[in-house]
């Protein structure tokens, strides 16, 4: 795939991790995602991947021009020191995420990244609390992805009985990803991209991705680009995390996967945030924890290849 970024500087050793924000046409959601990030987000940490308007290969008008520069602006408002990488014309979701995971992982030579959609509105203390996941987990190589925007099941006493508690990742939405992972994960996701990159995300090829992708009795659910990824990444015998007291609320009631009727009836506004003191710490998940969260991954995607026959 093209390059559709400029070179940026190399990351220092030992940096925080950088923070690529992925952006297309949703400028109500994405004002409250950065408003959320500001305060504890460092400009030159901040890069946004804006989407484009009109699809570069079925020349369908995916959003309104007029969205996308909102974005953009909204961006330089909170972020005025920050990265804008625009795509001249709409890629879709995959590809933008491609390319924000090339420059994080290859031209920055980041050790991890954090990865925001327009729709995971974080809480004050969401950075800190990623930051103090990626210390327990560091150093463990069969923990691939980690967020913290929790169980938007968990009540709040549920929270409060154990702010540190972890579990496994369910959507990968306000993501911390190692480049030790990302690059493992490439040649699996090789004959996704064959499939994906260079045609119009909305009309994926379900079946051949799924078909091509099936392997030892496993196949993902469905085709879209994050559960291709947790596919891959449990295949790979590694495991997704998250925390349980919910630093992170999800917004986004319409877009590509979810409708508002959808949103309702899967409780995400029913999320309460965790209300005590972020914990300074957490615990690194033991070989078994991580043993029953990849087993637990691999049995959903075991159903789905009996599901596909």
């Amino acid at each position: 795939m093209r390059r559709l970024f400029s070179t940026w500087r190399h990351s220092p050793l030992g940096a925080r991790p950088p923070v690529l924000i992925l952006s297309f046409n949703r400028p109500h959601y994405l004002r409250q995602v950065l408003e959320g990030l500001a305060p504890a987000l460092e400009a030159e940490r901040a890069h946004l991947f804006q989407d484009g308007a009109v699809n570069a290969y079925s020349g369908r008008v995916a959003a309104h021009q007029e969205d996308v520069d909102t974005c953009v602006a909204l961006f330089r408002r909170h972020f005025p020191g920050g990265r804008v990488h625009p795509s001249p014309a709409n890629i879709g979701i995959a590809e933008n995420f491609l390319r924000a995971e090339r420059f994080a992982f290859e031209e920055l030579g980041a050790e991890c990244a954090y990865f925001f959609e327009d729709d995971l509105v974080p809480a004050p203390a969401y950075l800190a609390v990623m930051d103090r996941v990626f210390r327990a987990v560091r150093d463990e190589d069969r923990i691939a992805y980690f967020a913290a925007y929790g169980d938007h099941h968990a009540s709040l006493a549920r929270q409060r009985a154990a702010p540190r508690a972890l579990a496994t990742l369910g959507h990968h939405w306000a993501f911390g990803l190692k480049r030790s992972h990302w690059r493992a994960m490439q040649p699996l996701l090789a004959p996704y991209y064959a499939l994906v990159v260079g045609r119009d995300y909305t009309a994926l090829p379900g079946p051949a991705i799924r078909t091509r992708l099936r392997r030892n009795g496993l196949a993902p659910v469905h085709s879209s680009q994050d559960n291709v990824k947790a596919f891959v990444t449990t295949c790979l015998g590694r495991a997704r995390i998250n925390t349980v007291a919910c630093f992170g609320r999800y917004i986004g009631e319409t877009g590509a996967h979810f409708t508002p009727e959808r949103y309702a009836a899967m409780g995400f506004g029913g999320t309460r945030l965790f209300d005590g003191r972020a914990p300074r710490s957490f615990p690194t998940p033991t070989p078994a924890e991580i043993e029953g969260s990849v087993a637990a991954m691999a049995a959903i995607f075991a159903e789905a290849d009996r599901a596909l026959g």
